[in-house]
């Protein structure tokens, strides 16, 4: 990290990535992971009898006892960006299903607007980013730019300083996924981040809405119609861009799936695409017609993203057309018409549910779910309780109440995505972010949120994981490489060993505050007189009650060697003991 950026007031020495390797600290890194072995995580109980929405046999009895701590801490690393002590208190009081419940019911909240909400200008028209910035009385001309335009970050820092603070934690989660599916990302010329930030709001508004919507909301936003060329498409030379991207990976799939999630195969033993070339062309011409909201000062041509695109049937191709599943469409139909039909054909497509649903539980709870458990979410995809198709409330309450995730297998479990680790460090022990430095550790560690490399997002969730002989998935394996995980304990060292990471100079003036994290005094006070208690409140409160005894042990010698004659150096006890802990495989990789 370029330290000149921001001020970072310590109370210690922190060392950074080229002397990492001479760390003594290091040394009770490896030392911890060492000894680590990765178990499962037991139980996960609740405090009431609510059903869930499949027919998994074994959940009742899972819903009926009380959590424990350690139990609410592992559900709410898949249910929230990270176990806060009010959600686990609210979680023992109402239970699991009770507790999904009123999380599924929150409204979505809002993104940060600052800049970006009241922008008037247009993709192609920087002289009226530079005015606009230039008309704000507390900002930094350049930085203002950057912000509204011209560099990638501020839908990522607005959305990180959601992640820790907001309330809709679920939906939020749930967004986030959903964002790493129907990517879109800042990575090309026109990145404009107000309407990312536009786009990274309809998911969340939409995300526990029916997945039909938003498949067809994400077809008419213009900033997926610049970033996949369907936007402007003509009947004269269809782009087929967007067609094959809504094939290949927001719905069907290419290969026809069971209902399991396993793939289907012909008489030979060969998988059986669920489309071709001649169907993508197809898909692409009943797409074409679609053009930007009717601003006055730009007209139909030029990529306004405060508005979904409008139809301008002298483009669309009004002859016939040849669906997936046999489905024709005949002459003369509208371009709403026909982009509704394609909606409703890849919508109802056998192979969508399994495919959409496994990602959704990669995402969430476990990059290897059985196929009985997909199979169980998938009867819910397609048809809930009220025989309503893609209810993604229904969708997500069957995926978090389902007993592989309320009491994981042996084989279950995730690493955890660099997001999750800047936010939940935040939420686990408290503090304030206003995204700036969990931006930025993010997209050291190569997750820059809504900043994919590719339409294929960060990683493939087919990704395995990278043992000699294992058929495992591993999706978040994809970028854990030697350097993004050596940024990980970079920037949990300075996170954790900071007392205040000051204000980003190149965010807006009006927006930045910096971040903290606000150490609870009764950890303090552990650390100086009972360490071996201290160490099992971290590993209850930060893993989940997993650390092995050995790691236990070591955290704990390693505490009692360090100084303990003032508050400042029982201060530093604790920051050794959490970062050991944050270190560990057992919270890197979640079950």
């Amino acid at each position: 990290m370029q330290l000149a950026k921001r001020g970072i007031f310590l109370k210690t020495t922190m060392p950074t990535v080229p002397d990492v390797l001479n760390w003594p600290r290091w040394r009770w890194v490896i030392s911890v992971c060492a000894c680590a072995l990765l178990v499962a995580c037991g139980g996960g109980n609740s405090a009431n009898n609510a059903a869930a929405d499949t027919d998994d046999g074994l959940v009742a009895g899972l819903l009926a006892a009380p959590i424990t701590e350690a139990q609410a801490v592992r559900f709410l690393w898949k249910s929230s960006f990270g176990p806060t002590t009010d959600s686990i208190a609210r979680l023992r009081q109402l239970g699991y299903a009770r507790f999904v419940d009123e999380q599924l019911n929150l409204p979505a909240n809002r993104y940060n607007t600052y800049l970006l909400g009241d922008f008037g200008g247009y993709s192609n028209d920087a002289v009226a980013v530079d005015n606009y910035c230039r008309q704000q009385p507390i900002e930094v001309y350049p930085y203002c730019a950057y912000w509204v335009y011209y560099e990638p970050k501020a839908p990522s820092v607005v959305f990180l300083k959601s992640a820790v603070h907001d309330s809709d934690q679920l939906r939020l989660r749930v967004a986030f996924a959903l964002s790493q599916i129907l990517v879109i990302s800042q990575n090309f010329s026109g990145r404009v981040s107000y309407g990312m930030r536009i786009y990274q709001q309809m998911l969340r508004d939409h995300a526990l809405g029916n997945y039909r919507e938003i498949l067809l909301r994400m077809a008419k936003n213009p900033y997926m119609g610049v970033w996949l060329n369907n936007a402007l498409n003509h009947k004269q030379a269809p782009n087929q861009n967007f067609a094959r991207e809504l094939l290949q990976l927001f719905s069907t799939g290419t290969y026809l799936l069971n209902e399991d999630g396993t793939f289907r195969r012909n008489a030979k033993g060969d998988l059986i695409e669920n489309y071709t070339t001649k169907d993508i062309a197809e898909l692409a011409r009943a797409m074409t017609g679609w053009v930007y909201f009717n601003d006055p000062r730009f007209g139909t041509l030029a990529p306004t993203y405060t508005n979904d695109m409008v139809p301008d049937e002298s483009r669309h191709d009004h002859n016939a057309k040849q669906l997936l599943s046999g489905q024709s469409l005949p002459a003369g139909r509208s371009a709403q018409q026909d982009l509704d039909a394609v909606i409703d054909n890849v919508f109802n497509h056998p192979s969508t549910p399994p495919y959409i649903v496994k990602q959704l539980i990669q995402f969430l709870v476990t990059s290897n779910p059985s196929p009985a458990y997909v199979k169980r979410v998938v009867n819910v995809f397609k048809r809930n309780t009220q025989g309503v198709r893609g209810d993604m409330k229904s969708v997500i309450r069957a995926i978090l109440l389902d007993s592989e995730a309320l009491n994981a297998p042996d084989n279950a479990g995730r690493l955890l995505e660099p997001v999750m680790v800047m936010t939940g460090i935040v939420r686990s022990v408290g503090g304030q972010t206003d995204g700036g430095f969990l931006d930025e550790a993010a997209a050291a560690m190569l997750q820059r949120p809504f900043v994919a490399p590719s339409v294929f997002n960060f990683y493939s969730p087919e990704f395995g994981l990278p043992k000699p002989g294992s058929q495992l998935k591993a999706p978040q394996f994809g970028i854990a490489t030697t350097s993004s995980l050596t940024q990980r304990l970079n920037y949990l060292n300075q996170l954790i060993f900071a007392d205040a990471i000051g204000p980003d100079p190149t965010l807006p003036k009006g927006y930045t505050t910096g971040s903290r994290l606000n150490w609870p005094s009764q950890w303090i006070a552990l650390a100086g007189s009972q360490p071996t208690q201290l160490v099992d409140v971290l590993n209850t409160r930060l893993t989940g009650g997993v650390l092995v005894a050995s790691q236990r042990a070591l955290i704990s010698s390693h505490v009692q060697s360090l100084p303990n004659n003032n508050e400042s150096e029982r201060l530093h006890r604790l920051r050794m003991a959490a970062f050991l802990v944050f270190a560990s495989p057992q919270f890197m990789t979640h079950r």
